[in-house]
Parts: structure tokens; sequence; C-alpha cells
């Protein structure tokens, strides 16, 4: 039998749930979202689109009203939580999370094949190595564009064989073999020589990395790619403060559905930043951005992925 918590907790790679240092505390991101109407029929998208393992229409009511009673983040986080159960319908991680799971899992496969195939692209990537993931995207992967070779799993827990595993990657066998992430640790050369894989992916991005270890891990990434090879980046793209607290707030409401404590929600590490400013930190570092962006239609936070090449 499919555990509920345990099910939507395995779901929380969606948008990356990895703890680090506390945020300062900042003006309650749920209010600057929900007293505006555009912004909050804007979120409402997110809750549709992107997150979608709860009625939409109840959950974003229970946002509004919610957000009317209190007064901080933390005590409307909490309430919300609380108010899980009631708007939860009898096998919700079946009926909801498991469809968004599987179409998070066809969406990144067709954004991924638009980057990678066509003219002037590769024939074939020789080597995969996906960031953040017990193996989720990659079948999907190797079904829409030209993958072979050995898999590598870098990621924060390990595959296991669990239901949440086994929904996760889509099937009873493990696939590649696993690398602990660490605190973003740099990937070790004894496990993944200079120039040994053709293909990266990070569809969790790098938002999660600290500031002061983010230039190691990716420089660990271009060393593992050979010349040529291709790093697959999905990042929100952020320019504004006010794109700052929306996304943020994105991140609060899905931690408070897979019911992550508030505690550490309120640790995780969150550098947004602009797609054009990634794409000058990573071009300072020894990569080169492909033209061409792929977006999710619908989806308010602006999660765009892009193709970096090793140059």
């Amino acid at each position: 039998m499919v555990d509920r918590r345990a099910l939507l907790q395995g779901f929380a790679s969606l948008l990356a749930l990895w703890a680090a240092p506390a945020r300062a505390e900042a003006a309650s991101s749920f209010h600057r979202v929900y007293d505006d109407v555009a912004l909050r029929d804007r979120f409402f998208l997110f809750l549709q689109n992107v997150f979608h393992l709860y009625p939409e229409a109840e959950f974003h009511q229970a946002i509004i009203e919610i957000t009317a009673q209190h007064a901080d983040d933390h005590a409307i986080y909490e309430a919300l939580q609380a108010r899980l159960q009631r708007i939860a319908p009898l096998g919700s991680a079946l009926t909801y999370a498991l469809p968004a799971l599987n179409k998070q899992k066809a969406e990144m496969a067709r954004q991924a094949a638009a980057l990678l195939t066509g003219p002037g692209k590769p024939t074939r990537y020789d080597g995969y190595v996906e960031i953040g993931s017990t193996g989720r995207y990659v079948d999907p992967l190797r079904k829409a564009a030209p993958i072979t070779g050995k898999v590598t799993l870098v990621n924060d827990i390990a595959p296991g064989y669990g239901p949440v595993d086994l929904l996760e990657r889509g099937r009873v066998r493990k696939v590649g073999r696993f690398v602990p992430l660490g605190d973003y640790d740099p990937v070790p050369a004894e496990v993944l020589p200079d120039g040994s894989v053709d293909l990266v992916s990070s569809f969790i991005g790098f938002h999660h990395c600290p500031a002061d270890r983010l230039e190691g891990f990716v420089a660990s990434v271009h060393r593992v790619l050979r010349p040529g090879g291709r790093l697959l980046l999905r990042e929100h793209d952020v320019g504004d403060g006010t794109m700052d607290t929306f996304v943020a707030l994105a991140h609060d409401v899905f931690n408070a559905g897979v019911e992550v404590s508030w505690t550490d929600n309120a640790q995780q590490v969150r550098g947004f930043r602009s797609v054009a400013d990634w794409t000058a930190t990573l071009e300072g570092w020894g990569f080169r951005r492909e033209d061409g962006a792929e977006l999710q239609d619908h989806d308010p936070t602006d999660n765009t992925l892009v193709s970096f090449v090793r140059a």
C-alpha cells in the first residue's frame, strides 16, 4: 500500500528540497502575493498547471482564507498544513500526485528533446549524469533523445525499492550508479573521470546550492563533460523582487503541500537569478549557451530549460 505522506514527499524534487543555512526573515511572501489580486490570480495558474497535488480551487481558497487570518508566513504555512487533510480527497496521492509526476516527466522529456535533437546536434550522447533525482527522468529522456552509455545519479538520497522509488523511476530495477550530492560537493574524479560523459542535466536547477559552493560544483560538472558535451539546466527566470517573492512562495506552497516542516522550509537556500545572469555566470566558467529555451505552458514561475556546451 502506498503511504500518502511518503509519496508526496518523494515527489518533492519537482522543486528540490535540500536544506542549507537559514534564510533571513523577510516580509510575508503569502501577503505580498495574495494581497495583490493580479499576483494572486497568476499564482492560481501555478496550482493548476505545475503543483496540482490537491484540488486547486479548494487549495487556492484555503490560502486566501488563511492568509487573511494570519500576519506572518510561519503561521500561515502551519495553518495551511493543518487544513490539508480537509482538502485532500480519498486517494489523492494516486489521483493527483501520480498524474502530476507523469506530466512532469513527459514535459521534461519534450523540452530536453527540443534542445538536444535536430540539425547540427549530436547523433548520440554517450554517458548521462542526472543531478537531483533517483532516476526520474532517465527512461523518458532515453526515449526522447539518443542517450547511450552509463548513467550516474547525483542526489542527496540514494535510490531504493520502496513504493515512491518505483513510481519515481517508473520501473522496479534501479538505473545507473549513485553518487551522494552532499552539500553540493564536487563530483569525485575517481567516480567520474575527466571528459567521461556527453550529457549532464539539472532539472532542479542550481538555486539551492550555497553561494560559496556553486563554482566548485559547476567546475566538477564542466570537468566530467567531454568537449562539446551538454549541460541541461532548468532555472526560474527571476529578474526582479516581485518575481523573487512569487517564486519563493511557489516553493513555500509546494513544501507545505508535501508536508515539509516549517523549519526545513525556512532553511532552504534560494539563490534565484535571471536566466541571463545564470548564462553570464556559466559562460564565465567555461560553458557556452546554445540558442533556444523551453518553458512549460502556463507556468507563471517561468521555469526555463536551457542548454550549455562545454567549451
